[in-house]
């Protein structure tokens, strides 16, 4: 045969082969969009990176690919699986450089994780476009909030608001609300003293709240040693704890009346006038630090396992009145995931009281050791459902049934 015309056959069998390659890729990238829009985000991901081992040169599907990973880390950063967010969201950002939903996800990643020196580089690192996103601006409005810049942080959030798409991009009301709350923040606090160490930040109003403000520096490195212990690893970045005025409190934070303290990302305390104020104070400070706590080792753990931990290292059972069974109208799980949004006093003090009841029963039949061992679970990706069995040997439901039949 005609070298030449053989030449030609095998270029045209060739050029067959890849355009049957790109419509075998692009029946998976269509399987892979319908898989998505049902909620299948692991099966459209999976078909996505199929298609891109068929045809790894066609720049729409590494962009579709990068965008379902954004997808699927936003999911796991809402369900609290933040290793498996992070991997999507660097994988996203390989594909896509600059992406800006997948820049945001970095930033509060590694903000929830306190590593906020490097939450803070991923911007100038991602380039302009990404710099000038809503989504980017209201995480590094969050940064620097967790950070003490407050006037940052409200230029920070009013820009963000004021993005090109803001309104299609990020909830503009939710962090409305929120400006102007750190408005009033920055406003009360301007000329705060501060006392500090390598951990922490206390700040308070006057040189005549200096002492108290020393105390409570010195009660928060102690808290943290005992935290540590019965917790696991400490969160790497400063924690700021601002003392306050009870009305001002109120004011600045939106807090209810029965109200003792605020975590947020920064501890808030509002200080009385009354005869056993330093235990108060420190009870509190004590409750306030294990959220601290429980937010960086544990982000899905669930809102009344976090009260509960909480109430029980301040050793609140001491002062809580018993529980009866008849007081109980419902489990756990099906407890309101915002308790400080709540309105009736009563129906909050009665959460409060089964949280503490039914986490203290917990540790009091297995130790820190398993609380130790559901934060980790946590940590490897697991659900609370499983972290719990795994850790307390049952399911929640079995759990605190078991429980209920203690009680009169």
């Amino acid at each position: 045969m005609n070298a030449r015309l053989l030449l030609f056959m095998c270029f045209a069998a060739s050029l067959a082969a890849q355009a049957s390659d790109q419509e075998r890729a692009f029946e998976l990238n269509e399987k892979a969009v319908a898989a998505a829009a049902a909620g299948k985000l692991d099966a459209a991901v999976d078909l996505l990176e199929q298609a891109r081992r068929i045809d790894g040169t066609t720049a729409a599907l590494r962009t579709n690919l990068g965008m379902l990973l954004v997808q699927r880390a936003q999911a796991h950063l809402g369900a609290g699986r933040s290793v498996v967010a992070e991997a999507d969201a660097r994988r996203a950002l390989e594909l896509i450089p600059g992406e800006a939903a997948a820049v945001a996800q970095l930033m509060e990643l590694l903000r929830r994780r306190g590593e906020l020196a490097a939450a803070r580089r991923l911007v100038p690192e991602s380039g302009s476009d990404a710099a000038s996103d809503a989504r980017v601006l209201s995480a590094y409005a969050q940064l620097a909030y967790d950070e003490d810049a407050l006037d940052e942080c409200v230029a920070t959030a009013t820009a963000a608001i004021a993005a090109p798409n803001a309104a299609l991009l990020i909830d503009t009301k939710g962090l409305g609300r929120l400006l102007a709350r750190w408005k009033n923040e920055a406003e009360s606090e301007r000329g705060f003293l501060r006392e500090a160490s390598a951990c922490f930040v206390v700040k308070h109003q006057s040189s005549a709240e200096r002492a108290r403000a020393q105390e409570v520096l010195q009660a928060a490195l102690k808290t943290a040693t005992e935290l540590e212990m019965a917790l696991g690893e400490r969160p790497q970045r400063a924690l700021v704890i601002v003392l306050l005025p009870r009305e001002s409190y109120l004011r600045t934070t939106g807090a209810q009346e029965w109200s003792g303290g605020l975590f947020d990302g920064r501890v808030r305390i509002p200080l009385e006038r009354r005869e056993h104020e330093a235990d108060e104070l420190r009870r509190t400070l004590k409750h306030e630090m294990v959220h601290w706590f429980v937010r960086t080792l544990a982000p899905g753990c669930p809102t009344w396992l976090n009260e509960g931990l909480a109430q029980q290292h301040e050793a609140r059972s001491t002062q809580a009145p018993p529980l009866r069974k008849a007081d109980i109208k419902k489990p756990l799980r099906d407890a309101p995931k915002e308790w400080n949004l709540l309105q009736d006093r009563t129906e909050v003090e009665l959460l409060y009281r089964h949280a503490l009841g039914f986490t203290a029963w917990l540790l009091q039949q297995h130790g820190d050791g398993a609380v130790r061992t559901l934060f980790q679970s946590l940590r490897e990706q697991h659900s609370f459902e499983a972290s719990f069995a795994r850790a307390f040997g049952m399911a929640q439901d079995e759990a605190e049934r078991s429980w209920l039949a203690t009680l009169r």
